[in-house]
């Protein structure tokens, strides 16, 4: 499924949180709801691509596009932003594509690191253009050193098959020695967390140090200050010994809350209901005369009284 944010150069549609369409207006209201109407029917396999990936090592990565349209459209995918980390197989950084109508095409890239890039992480995006809509994914490229000393794995722990729960979310870390001939000693090593969202904004961020010899195992609970908006997030971990960096990352999502409907009232429900709205305001109705009548009486009582009747 891809959600979408929408936004309108020369318009006012707009959307919630998730990866960016935009669309390229100035022919009008007319035009704006032409293409606002066909926006589904350019659809995108993914809107996070999130790639882990040492110095010097090529890894590849893909995606569908899908034509909907009652129509075969050209389809230009734009990676200049992210021409320091990835290509197409000739090398280069843009292409365009035919795809006919009711069809898929799978786009491949190659995402590579060089020694001169530090390690860390990298937020990019990758622009698809057709016609008047640009839509773009957020791409996550995590660096680590060329020779590591350490194996990482992140792997979340579901509450009730939600990532995060009442403001929380708990992950499972396993940091591993994978080098041979390093000291087994005990050490002391830096590990960053941060979850960012699909356009790469930071929502959270901290660090801790952990006591390391072999492997070490333990339940990460990180607790939001705000609420979590519904989309797709990428959790980034970061470790750091002595300059040598290791990471890992995972994509998680956010549902939206199913909002819960209520059943129609049956026929006797709604005949009682109306029956009970026609007595209170008959109450209503009587207790106001009622009050007024009893106001009139004692104004007479008093005249009475004082001897003008």
């Amino acid at each position: 499924h891809f959600s979408c944010y929408y936004a309108v150069e020369n318009g006012t549609l707009q959307g919630g949180a998730g990866p960016t369409t935009t669309i390229v207006t100035g022919g009008g209201s007319s035009y704006v709801s032409y293409i606002t109407e066909n926006l589904n029917n350019l659809i995108i396999s993914k809107e996070i691509i999130s790639v882990t990936i040492k110095q010097r090592e090529f890894i590849k990565e893909s995606f569908f596009i899908v034509n909907k349209f009652s129509k075969d459209i050209d389809v230009n995918i734009d990676l200049s932003e992210l021409a320091d980390f990835a290509s197409f197989a000739d090398g280069s950084e843009e292409t365009t594509v035919s795809i006919n109508r009711g069809e898929s095409k799978e786009i491949q890239l190659i995402f590579s690191a060089s020694t001169g890039t530090n390690p860390g992480l990298y937020t990019r995006k990758i622009f698809i253009i057709s016609g008047g809509i640009i839509k773009k994914i957020g791409a996550f490229i995590s660096v680590k050193s060329e020779k590591p000393l350490f194996d990482v794995v992140a792997e979340m722990n579901y509450q009730d098959n939600l990532a995060i729960k009442n403001n929380q979310m708990l992950s499972e870390i396993t940091i591993t020695n994978i080098k041979n001939d390093y000291n087994t000693d005990p050490v002391d090593i830096n590990v960053e967390y941060q979850i960012l969202n699909s356009t790469g904004g930071i929502i959270y961020s901290g660090e801790d140090t952990r006591g390391f010899e072999r492997e070490i195992n333990y339940l990460k609970k990180i607790v939001f200050t705000n609420e979590v908006l519904p989309g797709k997030y990428v959790y980034y971990i970061k470790v750091n010994y002595k300059g040598t960096i290791a990471s890992s990352s995972v994509i998680f999502e956010v549902p939206r809350k199913l909002l819960k409907i209520q059943k129609p009232l049956s026929p006797i429900s709604l005949y009682l209901w109306i029956i009970f709205l026609i007595i209170v305001l008959i109450d209503i109705i009587w207790f106001f005369f009622y009050k007024k009548r009893k106001k009139k009486e004692r104004r007479m009582r008093r005249k009475f009284n004082k001897g003008y009747l």
